[in-house]
């Protein structure tokens, strides 16, 4: 990112320089590891299919460790199975975040290097920001591929590559990102609609069912991405600030109007959108000092970061101000009550497709259930500063279950969805015997 910089995907610069340097860079992989003896003749060759989840992105970063730690890793060692990963080497491509905000990496390298050459069969396919056609498509004219697609698959798409693994097993979890990006935007014109959904779920489904090797599958349908801690209610927003400016760690340059929960208080408002109004005003602060106009959050109007920016700025620094925002979080808007329940309509009525497409011949967890069930470890809002009044601790922003980008689950998390899977898995085959991923 530019100035003005939050946990987000690689910046242009950082995936032009592995566009330009891919077919230079070979990741390594498990091959040096001694095979496992496999348990059962199920689970001989297991694929994971899926997003960024299933890679091990965490705290908007990936590399090694947190590969390692993703719920596809712990399964297949639940399962006794080879699972060559596509490592991305320490720090990271990107380097996960060290700190959320400001925001600060483990590393200033966009991009680990790596020597050792790679497999060209692996068993986690799943590439970070994939939607459900990227699994179908690499073509720029149909989907939406990132140089990690390039990076992890080789020019393959992951059905392509799954094939290659001559699975008998198969995990998949697609879907997040065709509702996730317009949420996070803001923007529900970006979510993908029913019918381009149910078609390409059906295309995933029959492909896979073409792989003449596979003997079984669970699935896992879509999150209720207004349910992450990447969203926080305006009237918690209105709360927090209060307590931040109390204790001297935000600006008293920065304030909320409308969002009380008699008002405007249930909108929510993204992360990304509310820390970048809030760096303005610090920002705003150390060059004017009291002179510095005040930055204002109105959860009656759903504006934009810019267009904030534009209504509470003079006009003789609203282009120098705005032009240090990154142009990925200047279009970040609220989301609206009506908003929120379109995208929760949206999320039921993929899970619905997705469970009536997989449930009689696979298993089918909804991955809503553990959210709801672990409800009561999610913060209405991060904390980033030490505030007495709540649980948390700065050391996990977004609650022990998210890593430091409020969106992403954590290493703890990983481990409730791979046991949320061995037990649909130990309960749809008969045999199957996983054993639960032992927790710390």
């Amino acid at each position: 990112m530019k100035s003005f910089s939050l946990p987000c995907p690689l910046s242009s610069g950082a995936a032009l320089l592995l566009v330009l340097t891919a077919p230079l860079l070979t990741g390594c992989d498990d091959a040096s590891l001694t095979a496992p003896e496999v348990q059962n003749d199920l689970f001989s060759s297991y694929v994971a299919l899926g997003n960024s989840i299933t890679a091990g992105f965490q705290s908007s970063g990936i590399n090694e460790n947190t590969q390692r730690t993703s719920y596809a890793s712990l399964l297949s060692e639940q399962m006794g199975t080879q699972f060559t990963l596509p490592v991305l080497s320490n720090p990271g491509c990107p380097p996960p975040l060290s700190q959320v905000f400001p925001p600060q990496r483990i590393s200033d390298d966009p991009c680990a290097f790596r020597a050792q050459p790679s497999s060209s069969t692996i068993n986690n396919v799943a590439v970070p920001g994939a939607a459900l056609i990227d699994v179908l498509s690499n073509r720029p004219s149909l989907a939406d591929p990132n140089p990690l697609t390039q990076f992890i698959l080789g020019g393959r798409t992951q059905i392509e590559a799954a094939k290659q693994a001559n699975p008998t097993f198969a995990s998949v979890w697609i879907g997040n990102n065709d509702v996730l990006n317009g949420a996070v935007r803001g923007d529900t014109t970006l979510v993908t609609s029913v019918d381009s959904f149910e078609t390409r779920y059906t295309r995933l489904v029959n492909q896979l069912e073409s792989i003449n090797t596979l003997e079984g599958a669970v699935f896992l349908g879509v999150a209720n991405v207004t349910l992450i801690p990447h969203f926080s209610r305006g009237s918690a927003y209105r709360q927090a600030i209060d307590a931040g400016q109390n204790a001297g760690v935000l600006p008293p340059n920065f304030e909320l109007t409308s969002c009380a929960p008699s008002e405007s208080g249930s909108v929510l408002i993204p992360f990304q959108h509310g820390a970048a109004l809030v760096q303005v005003a610090i920002g705003l602060r150390e060059e004017l000092g009291g002179f510095a106009p005040t930055i204002t959050i109105d959860c009656s109007k759903d504006r934009t970061v810019e267009e904030t920016v534009r209504q509470n700025v003079p006009d003789d620094l609203e282009d120098a101000v705005v032009s240090q925002i990154s142009e990925d979080i200047r279009p970040i808007s609220l989301l609206t009550p009506p908003e929120i329940s379109f995208l929760q309509d949206r999320v039921a009525t993929f899970n619905e497709l997705i469970r009536e497409k997989v449930s009689d011949d696979y298993g089918y967890v909804n991955p809503n259930t553990l959210l709801q069930n672990n409800s009561d470890q999610i913060p209405a809002f991060p904390e980033l500063f030490e505030n007495p009044d709540t649980p948390w601790s700065t050391d996990q922003p977004f609650g022990p279950l998210f890593s430091l980008d409020g969106i992403h689950p954590n290493a703890a998390a990983h481990r409730l969805v791979a046991n949320a899977l061995i037990v649909k898995i130990n309960n749809t085959y008969d045999d199957a015997q996983l054993s639960s991923v032992s927790t710390p």
